[in-house]
């Protein structure tokens, strides 16, 4: 029987999907320009983010939506550099800079994953070090949207509220399912970092958009 934790999980899936699908249609119609290399490297953040919640014992339900997220933000650097016959130079220089944070943080997660494997830091100590960088790959996720988020202020026509909008209410939907299938403890909480975040990033680009048009523009 479909739990409500589950039904949850897979509401904000279908949700994030139906928003890169909405995002994609406004991108092949030139409603929005987004950028092939800037979108690949969000893919890249979001799926070491992924890793790193299945590492700490994240269930199927915490992991869907990010699963979906980085599947289809491939999908649009895809089609953006097919449409645009190149890959681009990231819009903004922060980026670039996140993204070799991610790399970054990818290697030392590597490296601890080795010292595991060889027996030199034990389980607890790589669970700590695993939550460290989850929390610091979060924190670069805020970075990485502020320059969207003064794009958008400054400029609300290059993008659309209702794939922003339908992306917030998947994050929402996220944090219930989250709740329902993790619960609150210590060990938890953590996994309530990425869809909170999420949930105020993406619903601020929504609302700058928004102020650009009728809500029933589509």
């Amino acid at each position: 029987m479909l739990t409500i934790a589950a039904a949850a999980a897979i509401a904000s899936g279908v949700l994030q999907a139906l928003g890169y699908f909405v995002y994609i249609r406004q991108a092949l119609k030139d409603r929005v320009i987004p950028n092939a290399t800037t979108w690949l490297m969000f893919a890249y953040g979001t799926t070491f983010l992924a890793i790193l919640e299945f590492d700490l014992n994240g269930g199927w339900e915490v992991l869907l939506l990010p699963i979906v997220c980085s599947v289809c933000g491939i999908a649009v650097s895809i089609i953006c550099r097919t449409k645009q016959g190149t890959w681009g130079v990231p819009d903004d220089p922060a980026d670039t800079k996140v993204f070799f944070i991610d790399l970054f943080l990818t290697a030392i997660y590597f490296g601890i994953f080795l010292l595991g494997i060889a027996g030199i830091i034990n389980t607890r100590e790589g669970t700590i070090a695993a939550i460290t960088i989850l929390i610091a790959t979060n924190i670069s996720t805020i970075f990485e949207f502020i320059p969207n988020i003064r794009s958008v202020r400054r400029h609300p026509e290059n993008e659309h509220w209702l794939g922003w909008g339908i992306w917030t209410l998947a994050y929402l939907m996220l944090l219930v399912a989250t709740y329902l299938a993790e619960g609150l403890s210590s060990s938890s909480l953590v996994f309530y970092l990425y869809p909170f975040i999420c949930v105020i990033l993406h619903g601020t680009i929504a609302w700058y958009a928004a102020k650009d048009e009728p809500i029933l523009g589509l």
